[in-house]
């Protein structure tokens, strides 16, 4: 099984993790890493680089961060350069949803991770727009 890691400022990735489990029933391999708001990127990178380590000696490995160009980004961007892993970012709830429904089915992680990002940008719409079609003047 492909193993995912959720990496995030403060609590998101460990309530994105408690939300799919709620959904989906609890999950191996699945891991999270935060910055705290008193933390430094140099105290960050003190617990992402082992983390990392030891998660890209697997065969693959997901990484999934909250937003481009903050600390956590930037880390990983650094990292990738010394280890193999796929990094997504901008995660989402069906995006996630969708690689740990599916993450046993793909031998191509690339592939897992190409439509893990459109479904997940699939889901997200405009709500207003989308009732106007129930909505009768």
């Amino acid at each position: 099984m492909i193993p995912i890691l959720l990496i995030s400022h403060g609590s998101f990735a460990a309530s994105m993790i408690e939300s799919a489990e709620m959904i989906l029933g609890k999950k191996s391999d699945l891991y999270l890493c935060s910055i705290s708001q008193d933390e430094s990127p140099s105290e960050f990178a003190k617990k992402i680089i082992p983390l990392i380590e030891r998660l890209s000696d697997k065969n693959d490995l997901i990484v999934l961060s909250d937003f481009p160009l903050s600390t956590p980004f930037n880390q990983l961007v650094s990292l990738s350069r010394k280890h193999r892993f796929f990094h997504l970012t901008g995660i989402n709830m069906p995006l996630l949803l969708y690689l740990l429904n599916n993450r046993e089915e793909y031998v191509d992680c690339e592939l897992l991770c190409q439509k893990a990002l459109a479904a997940g940008s699939e889901q997200m719409f405009d709500v207003c727009e989308f009732i106007k079609e129930f909505v009768q003047d």
